[in-house]
């Protein structure tokens, strides 16, 4: 759920990280973040969390959550 309280289920582009889709999604909606949490298709749970300039080790450590 975003900020505005909408969902959105957001194309990605091979390799693309998931820190690059929420900045564009953020961005395209006018909204900005400190922070952001990852939830996986078909479950409720958290499975990890960002933030700003983490890049990819934010991406490394939320698969090795899974």
């Amino acid at each position: 759920m975003l900020p505005d309280l909408t969902n959105s289920v957001v194309p990605i582009k091979s390799g693309e990280t998931v820190q690059a889709v929420m900045c564009r999604l953020l961005e395209r909606r006018g909204l900005t973040y400190s922070t952001y949490e990852v939830y996986l298709h078909k479950t409720d749970k958290v499975r990890g969390a960002g933030r700003v300039g983490e890049g990819e080790r934010g991406w490394e450590r939320l698969k090795k959550s899974v």
